[in-house]
């Protein structure tokens, strides 16, 4: 059975799937029963793969009975489905043609198995039990009388066949008398001339003797004659009666063959009707999968709408601060050198990463220097008051200890520059420098509030850096997150949207006309849930690119507010008149220009990724559409095969293997949809 098997489908049952199969057996029917039970694993997955065929309400064969009893009803059980196998393959007209070679009585049982198979596999719920009907009876039992009248057909066969060996034998009989009748006739005829010879010669005493005798055999053999014509006539009337009942049957034979024929041509409609009605419940589920999707791509267009109004706003936003941008033109020259420093600082991002971290470092450095220098103020403040009690001592001192000249002076009459050269040096150097600090002072009290909000700046920088470094390390998973999109985006392009798949699943879709194999169907809904699953991403990732967008809104007005300030406290500020503060003022100015750099940089990496977000939209939509056209195509190419009706099993059977549609004629018909009409195609 492998061997057959292998020879009726090689592509399928392989040469490495017959090696599996073990042929020195013996008397194991252990391992018999694991061959049978291997070609039996393989017959059920060429009727699901190949034929596309559900065999559950077949009856399977019992293999252990098979192995150990040679049960010859489960071995024809076997041997129906691998006959099942031998008329559905690719070499069937071969097989059909043998079959049709063979003798009527082996015929009729080969098409009685397969008209069984057939129908169990077509209609599986006709009978359940003895007396049980179905309530959800198959498409065989459409037609009330077919079952009756294929009992009719095959008592009528049975009854044609009788009479024809009754004829048969009849005829031999009549052949039989007939030689008899010859037979006696010659006799007759040689006892005649006999008689006559007799009369002529030889004496009258045995010749009348012989006469008598001879006319008691004539009279007997006339009698047995008259009884063979008697029974000639009966015989005669009888072959007419048989001849009339033949003809009858023959008659009746006619218009059972003519019912038979309808049957088949209805059981044919059937069977169309049934794969009909089962295409049909196959298409209603594709056009609520369809429904489901178009209801999908409906929220999508209405999504899309409401980014785009966003969207619009947003230009809007940006065109109304570049006008107040062009009003100001104090900051035109510096925003030409910002944008040239970014030009020339965009590929040293991750350089500029760790420069911030370091100046977040340096940040918490300068804080604590700061409050060192307050420390310090107080301490110099203080001092400064001792400082002024022991100058106004050191001045009674002086004056007390200078020359007459100078003692005939009072105190504050002396200048300090005489002050200075009388008090000693190292007084006269801690005095410069509490002069130096008083006047820093005073000009720091002149100046304002200037100086208080220095700490509250600098903490507003460190917010803002800090807020920074979320949004950078936010903006890099971003980043790493759109770069997984676009390689998915270029897979399920390279396997829906290429024009060479598309046109070698249109070849596969019109060279099979009839069904889709699994591996269409699985690959088709691979597609579906990575479409399913591409589209909810980019509404996640939509959603919060607007929730990141309202936080860059939000902080570049803080950003702003932030530098105003800085800006005008930087104003009041002098570095000439005071060179302390110029290394802070710098890294303040350093800072802020950082961080403006990387605003920047964010906006741009913004504008990148709603770029790749229309560009993924617009490879989603193309994809979707393609795969749309291609189950078109398919819906079509399967109705236009099932028009072909009113045809019989075997010629069905003989014409799908010669059936082959031209696809080049229809390739070159067919081209990919342009750009615009995808466009007019949403826009629909």
């Amino acid at each position: 059975m492998a061997n057959l098997l292998h020879q009726i489908a090689p592509e399928y049952f392989s040469q490495s799937w017959l090696n599996k199969i073990k042929p020195d057996v013996g008397d194991n029917w252990r391992l018999k029963v694991s061959n049978l039970r291997k070609v039996l694993q393989a017959i059920v997955d060429y009727y699901q793969e190949q034929l596309n065929q559900n065999i559950k309400h077949f009856s399977l064969p019992d293999l252990n009975n098979i192995g150990e009893h040679g049960d010859q009803t489960e071995m024809g059980r076997m041997l129906q489905l691998i006959l099942g196998c031998a008329v559905n393959c690719e070499n069937k007209q071969q097989y059909i043609e043998a079959i049709m070679n063979m003798e009527e009585r082996v015929q009729k049982v080969i098409m009685e198995a397969i008209q069984e198979l057939m129908l169990r596999e077509s209609s599986p719920g006709i009978l359940v039990g003895e007396g049980e009907i179905r309530a959800d009876l198959g498409p065989a039992s459409f037609h009330p009388h077919i079952k009756t009248i294929l009992e009719q057909l095959e008592t009528a066969t049975l009854t044609r066949d009788e009479t024809i060996q009754r004829c048969h034998e009849l005829e031999q009989q009549i052949s039989v008398i007939n030689e008899e009748k010859t037979a006696l006739a010659s006799e007759n005829e040689k006892l005649l001339n006999r008689l006559d010879a007799w009369e002529t010669g030889g004496d009258l005493g045995t010749s009348t003797l012989r006469y008598k005798d001879l006319k008691k055999q004539i009279d007997g053999l006339q009698d047995e004659l008259y009884k063979l014509e008697t029974s000639r006539d009966e015989y005669r009337t009888k072959a007419d009666l048989l001849d009339r009942e033949n003809q009858e049957l023959q008659t009746r034979n006619e218009e059972l063959q003519r019912l038979a024929d309808e049957a088949r041509s209805l059981k044919d409609e059937v069977d169309a009707l049934r794969e009909m009605s089962e295409r049909a419940v196959v298409y209603e589920g594709t056009m609520e999968t369809y429904k489901k999707k178009l209801e999908e791509l409906s929220d999508l267009k209405r999504q899309v709408r409401i980014l785009e109004e966003k969207n619009s706003d947003y230009v809007q936003h940006n065109m109304e601060l570049e006008e107040e941008v062009k009003k100001s033109g104090t900051w035109r020259p510096q925003l030409d050198l910002y944008k040239k420093q970014v030009a020339d600082l965009h590929q040293k991002l991750a350089e500029e990463a760790k420069k911030t971290d370091r100046q977040i470092f340096e940040n918490k450095k300068l804080m604590e220097k700061m409050e060192a220098i307050l420390q310090e103020k107080d301490r110099l403040t203080k001092e400064r008051d001792a400082l002024k009690e022991n100058i106004e001592e050191l001045k009674c001192h002086v004056s007390t200890l200078t020359s007459p000249d100078t003692a005939s002076r009072p105190p504050s009459d002396l200048s300090d520059v005489e002050l200075l050269e009388v008090v000693p040096h190292e007084i006269r150097e801690k005095l410069m420098r509490l002069q130096h600090e008083n006047s820093m002072l005073k000009q720091r009290a002149a100046e304002g509030g200037s100086r208080e909000q220095l700490p509250v700046l600098q903490t507003l920088v460190s917010d803002l850096q800090e807020r920074q470094n979320s949004l950078t390390q936010e903006n890099r998973q971003l980043n790493h997150r759109i770069m997984e999109l676009e390689s998915e985006v270029e897979e399920a392009k390279a396997a829906v949207t290429t024009p060479v798949a598309a046109a070698a699943a249109s070849k596969n879709v019109e060279g099979s006309s009839v069904r889709l194999s699994s591996g269409e169907a699985r690959r088709i809904t691979e597609l579906e849930t990575k479409l399913t699953q591409q589209c909810e991403r980019i509404v996640s990732l939509e959603e919060s690119l607007a929730k990141k967008e309202n936080e860059m809104g939000a902080m570049e007005e803080r950003y702003k507010k932030y530098l105003g300030k800085a800006k005008s406290v930087i104003k009041t500020l002098d570095p000439k008149h005071n060179p302390a503060l110029i290394p802070d003022v710098s890294n303040l100015r350093s800072t802020i220009h950082e961080k403006e750099r990387i605003i920047e940089n964010l906006e741009r990496e913004s504008e990148k990724s709603k770029a790749i977000r229309d560009l993924e939209e617009k490879y989603i939509t193309t994809a979707f559409y393609n795969f749309g056209m291609q189950m078109h195509r398919q819906m079509i190419g399967q109705r236009l095969s099932t028009m072909d009706q009113g045809q019989s099993f075997l010629s069905r059977q003989r014409q799908a293997s010669t059936r082959r549609v031209p696809l080049g004629s229809n390739m070159s018909n067919r081209h990919t949809p342009s750009s615009s009409q995808f466009e007019d195609m949403k826009i629909s």
